[in-house]
């Protein structure tokens, strides 16, 4: 299957699902750490529900969603702006949820990007990667829903085959990330012993800092609520880039489509 050799980026959406414009531009890595600390009221609540059609109503009106296949104006397949590379396939109603995400982990043909308990607790959301313009995404996806089926006998929603397919995150503390999205990231900093003061860090040697990244990030959905183009010539564009890549690294790169996208020629392949 597809090797993520770049960090895949897709749409956000708030809450409700009737929303249908992004509030912002994620990677994996940014939904596995809002899965694991965020939603946890919400999920709770969803969970003492035992009413499905209150249920299905009080999900679609307070969970935040994604449409992991891609990027998105809007959500509807028409308004793609670029794929992710990514295929989420959606397994509701397991009678043994931790066993089959055991399965999934171990599949021989699949690596897991991602992987988590669904709002309900009662099924399972698995991120794996696909080649869209090889076979295209419904191709991909009925191929798959075929091999899942056959190999761990169990059923796969078939909406996963619409490329907007929305999402919802609930919270999940025992969320499965692929390492390889992790491992840039790394400091060792945190594991010295305390008495041992770190390395302080030259301007060839940039390391991710939370907080930081959190402060640019509120900076950029000003800048998106507001529509400002800070791109309007070239050098300032570049200084832009290089300032984003050497603090945050890859990570930067989304963050960096979002404050070019309101230069009039801006597009996103380029």
């Amino acid at each position: 299957m597809k090797d993520l050799k770049t960090t895949a980026c897709f749409s956000y959406f708030n809450a409700p699902v009737t929303n249908t414009s992004p509030a912002k531009t994620v990677t994996l890595l940014d939904i596995y750490e809002a899965i694991k600390s965020d939603f946890s009221d919400h999920t709770a609540r969803l969970r003492q529900l035992t009413d499905p059609q209150s249920a299905r109503a009080y999900k679609a009106k307070h969970f935040d969603y994604v449409t992991f296949s891609g990027m998105f104006t809007k959500r509807c397949d028409q308004a793609l702006v670029q794929h992710s590379g990514l295929l989420a396939l959606d397994f509701d109603h397991l009678k043994q949820v931790q066993e089959l995400a055991d399965e999934l982990l171990k599949d021989r043909y699949f690596e897991t990007q991602l992987l988590f308990t669904s709002p309900s607790g009662q099924g399972l959301k698995w991120v794996i990667g696909i080649d869209p313009a090889k076979h295209g995404h419904a191709t991909a996806f009925r191929a798959i829903q075929r091999y899942v089926q056959e190999t761990y006998q169990v059923e796969v929603d078939s909406a996963g085959k619409d490329v907007s397919r929305a999402c919802y995150l609930p919270h999940d503390p025992n969320v499965y990330l692929h390492s390889k999205h992790l491992k840039r990231y790394f400091q060792l900093e945190q594991w010295l012993p305390k008495q041992v003061a770190p390395r302080p860090q030259t301007a060839h040697q940039p390391i991710f800092v939370h907080d930081d990244y959190h402060r640019v990030g509120q900076l950029v959905l000003q800048i998106e609520a507001q529509r400002v183009d800070l791109t309007g010539t070239y050098e300032d564009w570049r200084n832009i880039g290089f300032s984003l890549s050497d603090a945050f690294g890859e990570r930067g790169r989304h963050l960096y489509h979002r404050i070019s996208q309101f230069h009039p020629e801006y597009d996103v392949k380029k």
